[in-house]
């Protein structure tokens, strides 16, 4: 695990620290701010907004239409899911490596998480640094779907979940896809 520093709230990216590249290295070319990169980013969200209100559609349509959620619990996984954020930011630096340093914190102009380091990853460890925290969305997936339709209350706050643990990460799908396909493929 890396060393972890939070940094609590900052104005804006501006106060990322910049690092130097080694050798080799090929600098992750990003949109410029956080804002635009987010806007830039926002059809990786669809796919994931799908699988959500799909996986709704089959648990009540197999339910014989009855309804599966309260929507007194789905604010309350709303609220449980933005504390998911931060567990969002630790998977994320918990793929970095033991000698690195990751500043976790809150962007105040955007009102984004982040986890930031300058330490250089391999293309295979940052796929999966951005990917890692889809688990988030994931494991909810899952028991929301096997979780009997009567329990309309953590149906509720699973639904919520997966939908916050799968749509958050759509810049980091973004930051994948630009990897992967655009700039080191």
């Amino acid at each position: 695990m890396p060393k972890i520093i939070w940094k609590g709230f900052i104005k804006s990216e501006d106060e990322f620290p910049q690092g130097d590249l080694p050798e080799n290295a090929v600098k992750f070319n990003d949109p410029g701010s956080m804002s635009e990169m987010m806007l830039r980013a926002f059809p990786f969200a669809i796919p994931a907004f799908l699988i959500c209100f799909l996986s709704m559609f089959l648990k009540i349509y197999f339910n014989d239409g009855i309804i599966v959620i309260n929507p007194l619990f789905m604010i309350i996984g709303f609220v449980i899911s933005f504390a998911g954020l931060l567990v969002h930011e630790l998977l994320h630096a918990a793929v970095y490596p033991k000698k690195s340093v990751v500043e976790i914190g809150i962007i105040l102009k955007s009102f984004s998480v982040f986890a930031f380091s300058t330490y250089p990853l391999t293309k295979k460890r940052f796929v999966l640094m951005s990917l890692l925290p889809i688990i988030l969305g994931i494991v909810p997936l899952v028991l929301f779907i096997v979780s009997p339709a009567e329990y309309t209350n953590s149906n509720s706050i699973l639904f919520m979940l997966t939908g916050m643990g799968l749509v958050s990460p759509y810049p980091d799908y973004f930051n994948v896809y630009n990897i992967i396909l655009k700039q080191a493929p």
